[in-house]
């Protein structure tokens, strides 16, 4: 008979841990716009954030050159007022202007999942390998991978989440070594679906240009 034993393996491991707040900058730009938005009434807010660990950023034009501590971070920030909904955006330098948005459908999805969203737990990539007759099972990280953080405000109660795409890969590479066994799992979680949402939205208004930056 095999006998099963996990394994736990920790690859390249510089950033698995994973920094809620890796710039300070943009830290506070984001609590100083929350803090204006509270204090203006609103209480259904969404700060949607993506980053690359281990990338190095360049711009086209050095107009839009940021000098940043840490990594280079996009925020948008989504929140509804009266019935209406707006965006914003901020990164580690600039702030951006505000304009009045079609959302309903992101309240709507976040709403009608909201439970699911609070109690998903996104598993590690993991894969199995057999040697000497024993399955063991192991789980793998890499330093260079994508991540987005989701902040849902509604009233008083705040959901966080925090995504790395490498746990959302069918394969090790592209040779389809180490299958992740939580593939499937992951990719139908209610926060990767809500994740999958933000970054339709956040694209589409982007190509659209329906803001720009102000400073």
């Amino acid at each position: 008979m095999k006998k099963t034993l996990i394994v736990i393996i920790f690859i390249l491991l510089r950033y698995i841990g994973f920094a809620q707040h890796p710039d300070r900058a943009i830290d506070d730009r984001i609590k100083h716009q929350v803090a204006i938005l509270r204090k203006e009434g609103v209480d259904t807010i969404c700060i949607y954030q993506e980053y690359c660990v281990g990338c190095e950023v360049t711009w086209n034009n050095k107009s839009d050159r940021c000098d940043y501590d840490g990594y280079y971070i996009s925020a948008r920030l989504y929140w509804k007022k009266n019935g209406l909904s707006y965006m914003t955006a901020k990164d580690n330098c600039f702030d951006y202007s505000t304009a009045k948005i079609m959302a309903d459908s992101l309240w709507g999805f976040y709403f009608r999942n909201m439970n699911e969203i609070r109690k998903d737990t996104i598993r590690s990539f993991q894969y199995i390998k057999i040697e000497n007759n024993t399955t063991k099972i192991y789980t793998s990280a890499i330093d260079h991978s994508f991540w987005q953080n989701i902040t849902m405000i509604v009233n008083d109660d705040i959901v966080e989440k925090h995504l790395n795409d490498y746990n959302f890969e069918k394969a090790a590479d592209i040779a389809g070594h180490h299958l992740n066994i939580n593939y499937e799992y992951n990719r139908n979680t209610s926060s990767k679906k809500l994740e999958l949402f933000l970054d339709s939205l956040t694209k589409s208004l982007s190509k659209r240009k329906v803001i720009s930056r102000i400073n």
